[in-house]
């Protein structure tokens, strides 16, 4: 028998991308299931194509201070009766469409305030490091797990599926961005903000330092909104790595980033949603992250993957400021740490490439 199972995960882009998880396995579990997924426009992008997800249901931003707004969109919700309802999400508007769509067994992470929301509460799992999967993805798959027998294999890489149209502009991208010879690597220079961007200075720094090493054909991506930033910094670089930039995307449309990274020969800078898209597409990447982001939580070393942190070179440091303001610490991070690693990274990868 058919079963609608809702699941529910707003935002942010990584986010979206672990929740995918649920629904690939699920539908492993069981293919008769019927997979609903509730997501803001932006970040639904990355789960567009996924052949395990059977309908996407857009939350928009002006749904957010408008109680009138949730309502209607929960009443379109409530045509529906779901077996299962997964709250992967776990904040105020999630807990709003939880508890009024229709569903039989309400699943979300235990807290100690949100007992009403849900028939069945998952605790989160310690944070430890584990090489090949973070704490967001097990997390995720503990929401789940009863679902499974003990034998189940599960799926634990998220992935990235591409429209024919979509392959068909990476191609064309490919032909206008790629050169003989040379390395196509995406340069994540920004995060979503200043306080999660490595120092640009040291950033540049690391680029020009590849650029004696290998032929590279680079393409920036940064946030819209630090645009004049990045290029009053670009400016003052280098002759070599401002004759190296083939392009730079900084739209609010994520479809160009994921064509554009599907091409790419490897990934590297800020961690984010960027470095998460790379990793769902299975290009190899490598992420510096911000001393206020936990690495345990997404971070993991493979073959194709690798990263960097303040705390595995400032330890103590690091454990002895608060979260709030650990950005204060990047500076910190200096190239000549991240240098060795990140070419070591760079000349194994592109020999498996």
């Amino acid at each position: 028998m058919i079963q609608n199972v809702l699941i529910v995960q707003l935002k942010m882009v990584g986010d979206v991308l672990a929740s995918s998880l649920i629904c690939d396995n699920l539908k492993r579990i069981n293919p008769k299931y019927q997979i609903h997924f509730v997501a803001y426009e932006f970040t639904s992008q990355v789960i567009s194509n996924n052949p395990n997800i059977d309908k996407i249901w857009i939350y928009r931003d002006e749904y957010r201070n408008n109680p009138f707004k949730i309502l209607q969109f929960v009443q379109q919700l409530r045509q529906y009766r779901f077996h299962y309802i997964i709250d992967s999400y776990g904040k105020l508007e999630s807990y709003i469409i939880t508890s009024l769509s229709r569903g039989d067994i309400k699943i979300g992470y235990h807290k100690s305030y949100n007992r009403i929301f849900y028939d069945k509460r998952i605790k989160r799992l310690d944070k430890r490091f584990e090489e090949t999967r973070p704490t967001s993805i097990n997390n995720r798959l503990s929401l789940i797990k009863s679902f499974a027998s003990g034998d189940f294999e599960w799926k634990l890489k998220p992935q990235i599926y591409l429209a024919k149209s979509q392959k068909e502009k990476a191609k064309l991208k490919a032909v206008e961005l790629k050169s003989k010879g040379h390395v196509l690597m995406m340069l994540n220079i920004t995060g979503s903000s200043m306080n999660k961007t490595y120092p640009l200075k040291y950033m540049l720094i690391l680029v020009d330092d590849l650029l004696l090493e290998f032929k590279i054909n680079l393409v920036l991506n940064y946030s819209p909104n630090l645009k004049s930033i990045v290029q009053n910094k670009i400016e003052e670089s280098s002759a070599r790595l401002r004759s190296s930039i083939v392009r730079d995307i900084h739209s609010k449309s994520l479809s160009d980033y994921i064509e554009t990274a599907s091409i790419c020969d490897v990934v590297i800078g800020n961690e984010g949603g960027g470095i998460n898209i790379a990793k769902a597409l299975s290009v190899p990447t490598f992420a510096i992250f911000s001393p206020q982001v936990d690495p345990r939580d997404w971070a993991h070393r493979d073959d194709l993957n690798d990263y960097v942190h303040l705390c595995e070179y400032r330890p103590k440091i690091v454990e002895g400021v608060s979260k709030e303001k650990r950005s204060g610490l990047y500076y910190l991070l200096e190239p000549k740490y991240i240098k060795s690693p990140l070419l070591t990274f760079l000349k194994r990868t592109l020999e498996l490439n």
